[in-house]
């Protein structure tokens, strides 16, 4: 079970209780663990380009900043996955 709550003005406090985890995430961070937990929910794999585009329009960014934010996307699933937020499953 994950709790998610605010702490401060755009900062974020994730807790995976059963692994006794905490990890202060960002607001772009929070939205991407919102993604792939919405995603979770509903039952559907999400890609790193989905995530990044439904940034882009979150944030009014423009399509020279796409593959930036792919990259930064990247870079918070990695810290998903080494702080065990995230595990890798076989299909």
């Amino acid at each position: 079970m994950t709790t998610s709550f605010s702490i401060a003005s755009e900062m974020y406090c994730c807790i995976v209780k059963e692994q006794k985890t905490v990890l202060v995430v960002n607001d772009t961070a929070y939205a991407i663990w919102n993604a792939i937990t919405n995603a979770a929910e509903e039952k559907r794999d999400i890609t790193t380009e989905e995530i990044a585009t439904s940034l882009c329009a979150q944030y009014s960014l423009g399509d020279d900043q796409f593959e930036e934010i792919c990259k930064d996307v990247d870079g918070t699933l990695s810290a998903f996955f080494n702080a065990s937020f995230l595990i890798y499953a076989d299909k």
